[in-house]
């Protein structure tokens, strides 16, 4: 090829030719330890640790081999237990595969998984968590709050596997529901029973319905009486309309309705009346 023809070419490939697409940004790491102090992942506690400072299973098989690991230079931390076992008893360990422990929720820690005399990890970590972490439920066996806050459940006590919440402790009792009640009330309603309270010892007497969507708790032993025809007891099982419990003024009585009637709502309510009425 001539030479002029060679430069053209040369030319126009250099000057046409599609720009190089930038190199892909690189994929995160999936956890992100300090590494320059000293911490790395640990799978079995789903946290950063120190390997010298914190027992971590990923770097042993068990006693024998962390016990050896150590003999032998290398700076790890085996679990307490292994201080326990006798001389050559370390020989005999076998550990079986760790149990699959999910990772502690939003707000909780988690503590050290816990280990057997040989240092096998047998238990999933216990977790403690803050103010508003899913605490209770399927995870009960693992998860608590930490003081002074409790689990409270919200969905009644007919669902007994219901998450609940980490929450500060009332000033007074919960009802069924995990309603702090008010101070001084004897007629609580916690949004699907009403509850005779005794604060003497602060024991309960609730009705028992069932309720597909509680509403509202609040006190109804107000002091307020009604009139003739006005509401004295209302009680809706879908939750539709407010409740009440009232007392009648001095002669009159609170009847329900004549016939029979699923619960007390709308045109079920009973209303105060004339004894006879």
């Amino acid at each position: 090829m001539h030479a002029s023809a060679l430069l053209f070419t040369l030319g126009l490939a250099s000057c046409c030719a599609p720009a190089t697409a930038p190199p892909p940004a690189p994929v995160p790491a999936r956890h992100v330890c300090l590494l320059s102090a000293g911490y790395t992942w640990c799978a079995t506690t789903r946290s950063c640790e120190r390997q010298w400072e914190t027992p971590c299973a990923d770097n042993y098989r068990n006693c024998a081999d962390c016990l050896k690991r150590q003999i032998d230079g290398e700076n790890i931390a085996c679990p307490p237990a292994c201080d326990l076992i006798s001389p050559g008893e370390e020989e005999s360990c076998h550990c079986d595969p760790p149990p699959v422990c999910p990772p502690a929720p939003p707000g909780c820690t988690a503590a050290p998984p816990i280990v057997d005399s040989c240092g096998c990890v047998t238990e999933c970590p216990a977790v403690t968590c803050g103010k508003g972490a899913l605490c209770g439920g399927f995870a009960a066996a693992i998860t608590t709050c930490t003081p002074p806050l409790e689990c409270v459940t919200r969905a009644g006590p007919l669902i007994a596997d219901a998450p609940g919440t980490c929450e500060a402790p009332c000033a007074t009792q919960r009802d069924a529901m995990g309603n702090c009640m008010e101070p001084g009330c004897s007629i609580w309603y916690d949004g699907c029973n009403s509850c005779r309270v005794t604060h003497v010892n602060g024991v309960m007497a609730c009705t028992e319905r069932w309720c597909a969507r509680p509403g509202a708790a609040a006190c109804l032993d107000r002091d307020v009486r009604v009139g003739p025809g006005a509401i004295c007891y209302r009680f809706c099982e879908d939750g539709s309309e407010t409740p009440v419990q009232a007392a009648c003024m001095d002669g009159l009585e609170c009847i329900p309705p004549t016939g029979v009637h699923t619960d007390s709502c709308g045109e079920s309510a009973s209303r105060c009346a004339a004894p006879g009425h």
